[in-house]
């Protein structure tokens, strides 16, 4: 693995974010034995950088990509056993699209599932067709963002702290792919569906999922405090028809 700069990148404590690394694979088993070995040093190096970005590995099919994703060996947490509820394409068991909105809706900073109870540890991005024009995905150190929240906006912070957060989202009865929001998939609470929200943490009124409260912080793998949820960008994303 060769590291190498590229323009965006910003640097925190001496830290490159994100970390941009080369890697020299010519064939799909190549790719995938060296995610199988570099799997440990890849964790530990996320955890550092917060982010790392990699290229060079030949991959041009959501289904190449699971391969390698696959030999990182990382437990799987999968699209059904999330609470998310956003439109996508599950392409396998691992891969789904990121989101299915027009290219003209603005997908704002988030935590992905942020608003539900269970979330992953860890995003692995695959760009299969890169856009001739922006359509880079943006990323922030959340612990970094934390820090300035409790500088900027100490009240705020203050009330995170202490009071934590309490979502509601109304679950469409028909599917809008013109949403980017984590409620656009056609959905329906069965008895057997709303028990087992209610065993993650939440609870079903109607069509509403409601979570109990959450701490609004986290801690990342080096134990730093991280601000761990999702506020601003969702309520931005809102219709009307979806705000509660």
């Amino acid at each position: 693995m060769k590291p190498f700069a590229f323009p965006g990148q910003h640097e925190y404590d001496g830290q490159a974010f994100p970390l941009g690394i080369d890697v020299a694979a010519e064939s799909l088993d190549e790719a995938c034995a060296w995610a199988t070995g570099a799997a440990p040093e890849l964790s530990r190096l996320a955890g550092e950088h917060g982010a790392v970005l990699v290229r060079g590995l030949p991959l041009a099919k959501p289904e190449e990509f699971d391969a390698v994703v696959s030999a990182l060996g990382y437990p799987n947490f999968s699209y059904a056993d999330s609470l998310s509820n956003a439109y996508r394409i599950n392409h396998t068991p691992r891969v789904f699209s990121a989101n299915e909105a027009p290219a003209e809706v603005t997908i704002f900073l988030h935590h992905e599932m942020a608003q539900t109870p269970f979330y992953p540890s860890k995003l692995i991005f695959f760009c299969q067709v890169a856009a001739e024009e922006g359509g880079a995905t943006p990323v922030c150190r959340s612990d970094i963002l934390w820090e300035r929240l409790k500088v900027e906006y100490g009240a705020f912070a203050a009330d995170c702290e202490t009071k934590g957060l309490r979502y509601t989202n109304v679950m469409p009865g028909e599917a809008d792919a013109e949403s980017g929001l984590d409620t656009t998939r056609s959905f329906e609470f069965t008895d057997e569906c709303a028990a087992e929200v209610e065993e993650r943490g939440g609870f079903v009124e109607g069509q509403r999922y409601c979570t109990e409260q959450v701490a609004v912080l986290g801690a990342d793998s080096l134990g730093r405090d991280i601000f761990s949820r999702v506020i601003f960008g969702a309520a931005a994303l809102m219709s009307d028809s979806e705000k509660v």
